[in-house]
């Protein structure tokens, strides 16, 4: 035990978090007794049965007053997830940029921060398929601003792309994008395993299945780079701006961020 303003801060040993108690010294003999064994009992529990470490509000026996004790995991205290969101339309009021704007507003609510991209106004050449990613510090070895986006993905805990369809498939500034990904395959793909995906996609025509020369590559390239879909939103009939307001489009974007 340490004891400094009046504040205690335990560190068992079978536990790398420290746990901060708020307790008068007058009560530490007691505390320190009632603690131990209360504080073994839950340790055994949790560590034996349940593999996890929950959040946990001990109620200590009164000596004058009522002592509580609150543990937190330090998974508890982060803020949320790192996000990034891609888009590609030229259009800044365009259907498939609100998809994104109403992501992108509900996952701030809930304390995931977000890095947004907008591929269209961003300098990405295409890939030379030259295999000297990462060779001179850099993703790409002929730096544009590929170079820029390429570490906020590799610290994302989450890619969100939005994109309206042009001829049936990707947009060709975020297809450049998109193919720049090959740099962690060849210098450090383990890097960005193990992120969450989503797609927020608009088209002109009346069948989503217009999509599919958008959504067969998505499929293709998270599994290449081992990521984990969390679903799609494919919303037709765009063809104005502010048409997707009259849709279910910006709710169901909305509730792509819970599944984060």
């Amino acid at each position: 035990f340490l004891l400094a303003n009046k504040k205690m801060t335990i560190m068992p040993y079978f536990y790398n978090k420290s746990t901060l108690l708020s307790v008068s010294p007058h009560f530490i003999p007691h505390l320190a007794l009632t603690l131990v064994f209360k504080y073994s009992i839950y340790f055994v529990y949790h560590y034996i049965f349940q593999y996890h470490f929950h959040p946990l509000s001990l109620s200590l026996p009164p000596f004058g007053r009522i002592i509580k004790i609150s543990i937190k995991r330090e998974e508890e205290k982060s803020m949320g997830k790192k996000i990034v969101v891609i888009t590609s339309s030229f259009r800044k009021d365009g259907n498939s940029t609100a998809l994104a704007e109403a992501f992108i507003e509900e996952a701030q609510k809930k304390g995931h921060s977000v890095k947004r991209f907008d591929a269209a106004y961003l300098n990405i050449g295409p890939c030379h398929g030259c295999d000297t990613c990462f060779k001179t510090g850099k993703a790409c070895t002929f730096d544009d601003d590929f170079n820029t986006v390429a570490p906020y993905i590799e610290e994302a805990d989450a890619v969100i792309l939005a994109t309206p369809t042009y001829w049936f498939s990707i947009p060709g500034k975020v297809k450049c994008l998109i193919d720049k990904l090959y740099s962690f395959c060849v210098g450090k793909k383990e890097a960005i395993a193990g992120k969450k995906a989503g797609l927020l996609c608009t088209c002109r025509s009346q069948s989503t299945s217009d999509m599919e020369g958008i959504i067969m590559p998505y499929h293709k390239a998270i599994d290449y780079l081992g990521w984990e879909n969390i679903g799609e939103i494919l919303i037709s009939s765009m063809d104005k701006p502010g048409e997707l307001q009259q849709t279910a489009g910006p709710e169901q974007a909305r509730a792509l961020a819970d599944q984060l």
